[in-house]
């Protein structure tokens, strides 16, 4: 049932829809609060990923690549 489906999914319930749409989609570490990270997500139009690859790098050029941060803190 949706309490099953819930416990499966997580959070990943933000992201699945955009799978299930056909849009392509990315997520990039953009900074913290009170320890945890915070992701921005970007969804484009259909058959456009480079968009969305664009935009990722654009990000992480502004604020740093924080997935290194992120992996070192364990």
């Amino acid at each position: 049932g949706v309490a099953g489906a819930e416990a499966v999914l997580g959070k990943g319930i933000y992201s699945i829809s955009m799978n299930y749409l056909g849009l392509p989609a990315g997520n990039v570490p953009a900074s913290y609060n009170d320890g945890l990270p915070i992701g921005v997500q970007i969804v484009g139009r259909r058959f456009r990923e480079d968009m969305i690859l664009d935009a990722c790098e654009a990000i992480e050029a502004r604020v740093g690549v924080m997935a290194e941060r992120l992996f070192a803190r364990g």
